[in-house]
């Protein structure tokens, strides 16, 4: 092998790579463009002083940047189908509200401040754009809590109630069950009934398999009477 084959495999191994990389900075190099014109229309049309035109700009992009990225993780979280979406959805209308907040302030920074506007509509236009630029103090916080909510979730916090350790009485009074549901008997599953899930997962079950089998036994018993 010459070393132009030497090459040519490099070149070949290595693009997938290469196209990878270049496709993760990318994203995060479009806000340049709305930050700069953010910016441009802050200090000349707003007369904001450099540091908070700065400021103000990249805390835009980002918070934009924030509301597509939670709003695509609460959609997927809720059509998960590992069953955490059954014990707590998460809110699409924070994350939704507040891209739309941010979309009407670049909207009112970056599109209309570029038009020709009269000077009898110019005091009206400064006072919507410094409006929507309040207003996203109240999608962040609640952008915040939210994210706040996702990590308890995923971190396994809040799902289904954990069995607390002031009863120890739990696992003495808890059956232990076959694996399936199906190898059941009758009792077992109205056991099954009148236990609450954290008494079935002190019990050995997994939380989706006691979400399911609780579930399962309201089902069968409640639904057609014992």
């Amino acid at each position: 092998m010459n070393v132009f084959d030497k090459l040519n495999e490099f070149f070949r191994n290595s693009e997938y790579s290469v196209v990878n990389l270049a496709s993760t900075i990318a994203p995060w190099l479009t806000p340049l463009v709305p930050a700069y014109l953010s910016y441009s229309h802050l200090t000349g049309f707003l007369d904001f002083p450099v540091w908070a035109a700065m400021g103000t700009a990249v805390a835009v992009e980002i918070l934009g940047f924030a509301t597509i990225s939670t709003g695509l993780d609460f959609w997927k979280h809720n059509r998960s189908p590992d069953g955490k979406a059954k014990y707590k959805k998460l809110p699409l209308s924070v994350p939704i509200g507040a891209f739309f907040l941010y979309f009407m302030t670049v909207l009112s920074l970056n599109v209309i401040l570029e038009l020709p506007i009269p000077i009898e509509y110019a005091s009206w236009v400064r006072v919507i754009s410094i409006f929507f630029l309040i207003t996203l103090t109240i999608p962040a916080g609640a952008l915040v809590a939210v994210r706040a909510l996702h990590t308890d979730i995923l971190y396994g916090k809040s799902v289904v109630p954990k069995v607390s350790e002031n009863f120890p009485k739990v696992a003495e009074r808890t059956p232990q069950f076959p694996s399936d549901w199906r190898q059941l008997t009758r009792d077992q599953k109205l056991k099954v009934l009148d236990m609450d899930r954290a008494e079935l997962i002190q019990a050995g079950l997994s939380e989706r398999t006691a979400y399911n089998w609780h579930q399962y036994a309201e089902d069968m018993f409640r639904g057609n009477g014992k």
